[in-house]
């Protein structure tokens, strides 16, 4: 159902300056792109209607909010979404982040793009300008540090108007119906340690 990629890529540590904020170590830890993504026509199709099959919010409560889950099995590789927004420069998103209040949830993806360029993914307006009405599942996952079943990688999609870098969610193992999908924000908070 969901393209598998076949490329090798880096690793992926985060630390976090605003509570909900993943942010990218220094170094040779930062999550790096890899090579093209060998997408199948659904993938790309996915990314630029921001329709995923196979995963649908779900309300977990008010210690949680809302979630997402997978409404199909996932197998270990698969392509589960991307995380969605504006592509900005680090600097830019640092900016965006240093403005915030304390305590406002932080929609800032912070990575290293094609040839080590440091980008920002700003996800923070939602509905995003080029989906009005529509709320992006990769920025609707809830964090797990133990417990994370889904991993951010940065690939370059091959777009009919050019190669682009995009963070995609890949499955880290088998995904099982109605599990929530999560990722390790790199958070180290007490609050977020579950």
């Amino acid at each position: 159902m969901n393209g598998r990629p076949t490329s090798n890529g880096g690793a992926s540590s985060w630390k976090s300056v605003c509570h909900t904020c993943p942010l990218p170590l220094a170094g040779s830890d930062r999550l790096r792109p890899r090579q093209p993504l060998r997408t199948t026509k659904a993938v790309l199709k996915s990314v630029v209607e921001q329709r995923w099959k196979g995963i649908d919010f779900k309300d977990f409560g008010e210690h949680k909010g809302r979630g997402v889950i997978a409404t199909v099995p996932f197998s270990k590789g698969d392509v589960i979404c991307d995380y969605h927004g504006k592509l900005i420069s680090e600097s830019e998103g640092k900016r965006l982040m240093d403005a915030m209040q304390e305590g406002v949830m932080c929609y800032l993806f912070f990575v290293r793009g094609r040839l080590g360029t440091k980008l920002c993914v700003d996800s923070q307006n939602f509905p995003c300008e080029c989906h009005p009405g529509k709320d992006a599942f990769g920025r609707r996952m809830n964090h797990s540090g133990k417990a994370s079943n889904v991993k951010p990688v940065v690939f370059q999609l091959n777009f009919p108007d050019g190669a682009k870098d995009a963070v995609l969610f890949l499955a880290q193992r088998n995904i099982a119906v109605n599990e929530e999908l999560r990722w390790d924000y790199g958070v180290r908070r007490e609050v977020f340690r579950r």
